[in-house]
C-alpha cells in the first residue's frame, strides 16, 4: 500500500475499475462535502436507512451518515453491478454488516469506519477485512481507558511517552485493534486487551502480522487518510495488494 497523507494517494478511480482475487480496495470519502446534494444520495439508501437518518437529532449527524452510507452502496454497486438502494445487507452473528447471498459477488467483503468528517471503506472480494479510522483529540486520549482495554504492554508504553507522541501512540494502537476485530466480525466478544499490538512502538512494524485462535493470519497496516487521523486496515491472510481510492459523488458511475 502506497502510504501518503497527500490528496496525490487517494485518486479518483478509473472507469474500468476491477476488484481482482488478491486485491483490497480502500476508499476515502469527505463526509462534509455534500450539503448540496442530500437528496440523490439519500435515494441511495435502502428504506431503513432512510428511516434511521431521519431520527438524528443533530443535523451534521444526520448528514454524515446519509453520505458514508450512500458512498457505501454506491461502492458496492460498482463492483455488484447492482443499484446500490437494492443492494440486500445483512448482519452477521456479531452484527457486522455483509452482502447477503444471491448477488453477481456472493463472496464479497467489506468494512466501512467514519470518524469527524472522514470515512473509509474496505473491500475485498475473496477474504475478510476490517477497517477503522479516529480522529485524533486529547478529550479522547483517556489513559483510564488504556489501562482497562489495552494489553498491559501497550499500557506500559503509553505511560513512558508523554504530550503528541502518547496521543498518536494510543489512536494508533485503537485503530489497529478496531480494525482487527472488525474484520473478524466478533465485535468486543474478544476483548481489546487480549490483541497486543504493542510492536507498533518499533520501526520494523509497518505490517503486524497475528494468528487468530483457528491459525488464521491477519494483517494489519496503518492507512494515512488524513492529517488528524489515525487509520488500519486489517486483511485475512498475508499477500494482497492494496490500492487506495478517493470516492466522488460526481462520479456518475458511483452513483
Amino acid at each position: 500500500m502506497h502510504r501518503s497523507g497527500g490528496q496525490s494517494a487517494w485518486p479518483v478511480p478509473p472507469s474500468d475499475i476491477e476488484l481482482l482475487p488478491g486485491d483490497v480496495h480502500l476508499w476515502r470519502i469527505p463526509l462534509d462535502a455534500y450539503h448540496s446534494q442530500m437528496e440523490p444520495l439519500a435515494r441511495l439508501l435502502s428504506g431503513e436507512e432512510r428511516e434511521r437518518a431521519r431520527h438524528f437529532y443533530r443535523p451534521v449527524d444526520r448528514t454524515r451518515y446519509i453520505v458514508a452510507h450512500a458512498a457505501l452502496r454506491s461502492i458496492l454497486g460498482t463492483y455488484l453491478r447492482e443499484s446500490p438502494p437494492d443492494i440486500p445487507l445483512e448482519r452477521g452473528r456479531f452484527g457486522k454488516p455483509e452482502v447477503a447471498g444471491g448477488t453477481t459477488m456472493p463472496d464479497l467483503h467489506f468494512n466501512l469506519s467514519h470518524s469527524g468528517d472522514l470515512a473509509l471503506v474496505a473491500v475485498s472480494q475473496d477474504r475478510h477485512v476490517g477497517v477503522d479510522v479516529e480522529l485524533v483529540t486529547q478529550e479522547s486520549c483517556d489513559l483510564a481507558v488504556a489501562n482497562h482495554l489495552f494489553s498491559p504492554n501497550e499500557t506500559e508504553t503509553l505511560n513512558l511517552l508523554g504530550g503528541e507522541s502518547r496521543m498518536r501512540t494510543f489512536f494508533r494502537y485503537w485503530t489497529h485493534k478496531e480494525a482487527y476485530l472488525k474484520g473478524r466480525g466478533e465485535g468486543l466478544s474478544l476483548p481489546l486487551s487480549e490483541v497486543d499490538v504493542s510492536e507498533l512502538t518499533t520501526t520494523t512494524a509497518a505490517i503486524l502480522t497475528l494468528a487468530d485462535e483457528t491459525g488464521r493470519m491477519w494483517s494489519i497496516q496503518a492507512v494515512m487518510a488524513a492529517e488528524q487521523y489515525e487509520a488500519a486496515v486489517a486483511v485475512e491472510g498475508r499477500d494482497f495488494t492494496a490500492t487506495q481510492w478517493q470516492w466522488s459523488a460526481s462520479e456518475p458511475r458511483l452513483r
